[in-house]
């Protein structure tokens, strides 16, 4: 009976391991922060860039899941709700470019996004101003 728990033991313990040394491999990709590739519009064309070389003026896709690259004026929402929380605690704020349906009372104007911010839902293009 021993043994065995000293078994489970070791199996779970190898097991805490392999998930921390697969959480420091995540960690590690060479494509997190200012390396993560942001869709744009320079030139007409589409691309994709590295969050680093984003620079006032250019035109960014916003997609579910992603991190909002830098402060900007929304173009086109689509749906799109962003979680704000780490800058207002907000988890989910609907953003529109449609004047008529501003939350007056949001923290930040409804056509605005922020650096940092995630989008939850929908989509949308932004125009980067700082």
């Amino acid at each position: 009976m021993i043994n065995r728990l000293k078994c489970i033991y070791r199996t779970i313990d190898s097991k805490k391991t392999c998930i921390q040394q697969d959480c420091i491999r995540i960690n590690a990709s060479p494509l997190t922060g200012e390396e993560t590739p942001v869709t744009v519009i320079r030139n007409g064309k589409v691309r994709e860039i590295p969050r680093k070389e984003i620079v006032v003026g250019d035109i960014v896709v916003l997609n579910t899941g992603e991190e909002i690259p830098a402060d900007g004026i929304l173009l086109e929402a689509i749906s799109l709700q962003v979680n704000e929380s780490n800058l207002t605690g907000e988890l989910m704020v609907n953003k529109t470019i449609n004047e008529e349906l501003f939350d007056e009372e949001a923290t930040y104007p409804s056509n605005e996004v922020m650096r940092g911010t995630t989008v939850v839902d929908g989509h949308g293009i932004m125009k980067v101003e700082r």
